[in-house]
């Protein structure tokens, strides 16, 4: 903390008010490099005080100054010193003094304040770092550098005559001393290497050495036979430094001087060059096509600290991309910047290289595959990071190579968007129009033809009275590998479950973000899924991704750009419609949705990486053996929206046990078994075309994000078209309010991706400058791809006044809030301000009704045999995040297949998993619950999220299936012991642990 005080007319300034004055309270500037009269030699280091001065107040010593006239270039131990223009203060006195950097041509290039403070006998220098490299404070004053022909310890004076001369051109030499892993000296190390006539054999020698400029050792009087020995710098030298570093990346610099014997007078020093110790990439900057390989050559500078034991020898460094960040310098104006270093740091990647170290000079190839561009421009600018990975050389472990820059230029694509809405009519990638069916059971949605991913639906039957059954989509499933993603509603009654399932394999590939009852999921391919959870149905969006170009199957079609060809079934062969969607229903033993089918289908495909050589599947096919995964991405990311969150593995529970202690998700075959649906509908309760239309038309006038995106998109007509169909289908407007999903979808995806939208990143309020260090400015235009589909030409918004074109982003960014907030709040900048009384992302829970828990369901039971069930969901409408989710767990009994409350009870917290499920421990109370047998136990559990409204209670029923039968009959409990009851004796006798 720096504290400033008026102490009479004297200003102090300082670490809490120390007097500069007083001896501890400055730092000597004593480096004798630092004289007016020091010339920077060939071999010497350009010294810098931006980098290595501490800010504080220094005095010279012998009562010297920093210099008051303009040095020459080249002096001071830099290219451009620094000098104070004006008069030093005279005793007592306090001045500031301007501070001026020497330039090539002028005296006072850059400029900048320095406070000084007389100290009756000497002067103090309050010095901070200089505002650009190279520079360098300069002092004047004894002591002064030695004449020619002369010398000293420190090379100024008290100097005395030389009787010898010393002239080498040293040079470091990189070296590992030992392989023995059992050795100290298995490290890396440096010798200062030199050619030396032979009458220098008989001197002594000093060494100095320098690591990033900072003085790391002195090896002092070494005789000629040991310097190969004596002089090393080795590993444990820097190590015990303050600045010593943890990584390959850094520069090595040695001095050496002779003595005629070791208490002769040393001459002066003769410079090494500056060594970088690390890779070095022979080529960092490429331009390639999208989807092209570049071919990185990495050499490393340095051997390698290889472990060598009788009959092996391991020396193998992995190099794996890092980071390959886009460095286009304007994003969307929802674009959450925020979480992009976070992601990179948790992320891995086998697409690496085995660096051999035995060939540690030689150049190694890094085959890198460029990404495919979801955003519509000609081209964009990336930058690669590799990162080393060894278990051997400590050097070598996550040390970041330097960057790679790659230009990449797109190929020309169309979008393609598929949408599956309501009941549900579904567009393909190509084609303009929309089918509809009403085929009940699962589909493959999406597939791709050469990867792991694929995405199934399972459309199910919504009845009226008095109307034939109409399908929708009741669930969906992702997967990318052994990764998969579940968003659920085919029970009933419907109640939303969402998971990710195999979190313990470790392999997550999906990205995953929800905000309220939104989710977005993205494959590694980059084509992104947008589904919004219905009441009782999903509307499904698919952006597909420019990487997935004759690679999509299933309902979606194949993207290609032809139209044509959308409704290719199975087999590969164009068929109708009512073909095509019985060609793509899955079977049950192909399902992703029942578990026995799912887990084996996990076992037998094995994902290949494509990083890999294709003339090394065979053997890595070996190794990975049957379930076998590996990170890839083939798009480049967009950057995540704002105000969505992460859906992880750990979202589904507050401890690694709770997310653990989780119900098998699984589907009874009943549900994806196809069946084909009705194949006509008559207009019905009155409705005609007209009224239809114009029932249609009065509410998208309504919405003002409709009339904003109107703008933007000209899918108005389509969105009209599938809501009359709607009404004629379901014979009411019970999918009106969902029915402008499909354009606010559109909308927000072309302001993402268009770059004519997007808007310069902000600029830091600070920016510094470091030698080494060069910024890459990039100028925009905003109109520079032909595939632009939006010009400003068709975005002019009568209702709003000069309105710019980046203000239309971001107004509809703005009013884009979770379904509108339910007509019970106002959308501010995307996030809803709910109206008294009303909670949730959406508004939607009547926080004065309380929450609502579903009865007797199949969640409701436990099976001990399965997992430990310390942990069980409730599941239920009206939830919303809360910092009082509270469980009320009543002890009950089952009497006449019915679950009746007792009068032990427990209320503890709970966790909000989704907006339709809670998990409740169940420990406290089982520690004072008496069991009854064979129902060992049984709960009604009531919700609340302010500890004052609570909701009725959901019935719990916690059993092991070893011993018992216990199922939902028509909403009673029934409990059965099993035929061979002589196995489940030793659970009676024992209880339940």
């Amino acid at each position: 903390m720096w504290i400033y005080v008026f102490v009479g007319t004297l200003f102090l300034k300082g670490p809490l008010c120390q007097d500069p004055c007083n001896l501890g309270n400055n730092r000597l500037l004593d480096e004798p490099t630092r004289s007016v009269d020091y010339p920077l030699g060939p071999n010497d280091p350009d010294l810098c005080d931006r980098r290595l001065l501490d800010e504080g107040w220094y005095r010279v010593p012998d009562n010297g100054n920093i210099a008051i006239e303009c040095p020459a270039i080249l002096r001071c131990g830099s290219l451009y010193p620094v000098w104070l223009n004006g008069t030093l203060p005279v005793r007592g006195q306090r001045v500031t003094l301007n501070a001026c950097q020497r330039g090539f041509l002028q005296c006072c290039e850059n400029s900048f304040s320095v406070e000084v403070q007389n100290c009756n006998d000497f002067n103090v220098f309050y010095l901070t770092t200089i505002p650009a490299c190279p520079g360098r404070y300069c002092t004047v004053g004894p002591p002064a550098p030695c004449s020619p022909g002369t010398s000293s310890e420190t090379g100024f004076t008290p100097c005395q005559p030389l009787s010898i001369s010393f002239s080498v051109t040293p040079q470091v030499v990189p070296f590992i001393p030992s392989f023995d892993p059992s050795s100290d000296e298995r490290f890396l190390a440096f010798r200062c290497q030199a050619s030396m006539p032979s009458e220098y054999h008989r001197y002594v020698f000093d060494i100095t050495w320098y690591i990033n400029q900072n003085k790391i050792v002195d090896k002092s009087k070494i005789p000629y036979s040991k310097l190969v020995t004596d002089g090393v710098l080795h590993r444990k030298d820097w190590d015990s430094h303050a600045n010593g570093p943890k990584v390959l990346g850094f520069w090595v610099m040695c001095r050496i001087r002779a003595r005629q014997s070791s208490v002769s007078v040393p001459t002066p020093y003769n410079n090494s060059k500056e060594f970088y110790a690390g890779v070095q990439i022979k080529k960092t900057s490429f331009t390639v096509k999208s989807g092209k390989e570049v071919t990185i050559r990495i050499k490393s500078t340095v051997p390698v600290a290889c472990v060598e034991v009788p009959g092996h020898k391991t020396c193998a460094i992995e190099i794996e991309l890092f980071s390959l960040k886009d460095q286009f310098q304007s994003r969307p104006a929802n674009c959450n910047d925020s979480l992009s270093d976070e992601e990179i740091k948790m992320s891995k990647s086998t697409c690496s290289l085995v660096f051999d170290g035995t060939k540690w000079n030689d150049y190694h190839n890094f085959k890198l595959q460029t990404l495919s561009d979801q955003a519509l421009r000609s081209s964009y600018k990336c930058s690669a990071k590799l990162i080393a990975k060894s278990s051997i050389d400590t050097l070598w472990q996550n040390y970041q190579l330097p960057e790679v820059y790659i230009h990449v230029f797109n190929e020309e694509r169309p979008k393609g968007h598929c949408r599956s809405y309501n009941d549900p009519h579904i567009k393909t990638f190509d084609g303009p129009s929309t089918f509809t069916t009403h085929e009940k059971g699962e589909f493959v949605l999406f597939r791709h033809r050469t990867k792991p991913i694929e995405v199934h639906t399972i459309h199910r039957w919504e009845h009226a009275k008095g109307y034939n059954p109409w399908a929708s989509n009741c669930a969906i499933i992702f997967r990318a590998a052994t990764d998969l993603f579940v968003i659920y509603g085919c029970n009933s009654p419907t109640r939303w479950i969402t998971r990710r399932l195999n979190c313990d394999k470790g392999n997550h590939y999906l990205e995953v973000f929800e905000r309220n009852k939104e989710y977005e999921v993205i494959m590694p391919t980059g084509t992104r899924f947008k589904v919004t959870v219905r009441p009782s149905w999903l509307n499904i969006d698919v952006y597909v991704s420019p990487s997935d170009w004759n690679q999509t199957d299933g309902l979606c079609g194949t993207y290609n750009g032809k139209r044509q060809d959308d409704l290719t079934d199975r087999n590969g062969n164009i068929v109708g419609k009512t073909e095509f969607v019985s060609s793509w229903r899955v079977p049950g033993s192909q399902s992703l949705f029942i578990a026995r089918s799912r887990t084996e289908k996990m076992t037998n495909e094995v994902l290949y990486c494509s990083c890999y050589n294709k003339s090394i599947t065979s053997d890595i096919q070996n190794e990975m053996k049957e379930t076998a995964d590996c990170t890839w991405k083939d798009s480049l990311p967009l950057c995540r929206p704002k105000n969505w969150k992460d859906n992880k593995c750990r979202n589904y529970g507050r401890t690694k046990r709770e997310i653990a202690d989780d119900f098998e998700f699984d589907v009874p075959l009943d549900i994806v078994k196809f069946e084909e649906g009705p194949k006509n509908f008559e207009w019905t309760n009155g409705w005609t075309e007209q009224k239809a239309v114009n029932a249609c038309e009065s509410y998208f006038k309504r919405s003002k994000m409709f009339n904003l995106c109107s703008k933007i998109t000209h899918s108005s007509a389509v969105d009209s078209e599938t809501c009359v169909a709607d009404i004629k289908i379901s014979g009411s407007t019970v999918f009106l309010s969902a029915s402008l999903d499909s354009m606010k979808s559109a909308c927000i995806n072309e302001i993402r991706l268009n770059t004519s939208f997007w808007k310069p990143k902000p600029k830091p309020k600070l920016q510094t400058t470091t030698e080494r260090n060069v910024q890459l400015n990039v100028k925009t235009r905003l109109f520079t791809t032909s595939t632009t589909s939006t010009t400003t030409s068709n975005l002019d918004i009568p209702e709003v006044e000069d309105i710019s074109f980046f203000d239309i982003a971001e107004t509809v960014f703005d009013n884009n809030c979770p379904n509108d907030c339910s007509d019970s709040g106002i959308c501010q900048e995307g996030i809803c301000e709910c109206n008294d009384g009303f909670e949730g992302e959406d508004c939607s829970v009547d926080r004065r009704k309380g929450p609502e828990v579903f009865g007797l369901i199949e969640e409701s039971f436990c099976d001990l045999s399965k997992r430990p069930c310390s942990f069980v969901s409730v599941f239920g409408n009206g939830f919303y995040a809360s910092e009082t989710v509270t469980c009320l767990i009543v002890e009950a009994k089952i009497e006449q297949n019915e679950v009746k409350p007792e009068n032990l009870n427990v209320t503890t917290y709970g966790s909000l998993i989704t907006f339709a499920e809670v998990k409740c421990p169940l420990e406290l109370i089982n520690a004072n619950k008496s069991h009854a047998f064979p129902v060992l136990d049984a709960y009604m559990i009531s919700i609340s999220f302010d500890a004052i409204k609570y909701s009725t209670g959901s019935p719990i029923i916690v059993y092991d299936s070893t011993c018992m039968i216990c199922k939902d009959v028509k909403g009673t409990v029934d409990c059965r012991m099993r035929p061979n009851i002589n196995k489940c004796e030793s659970i009676k006798s024992e209880g339940p642990n």
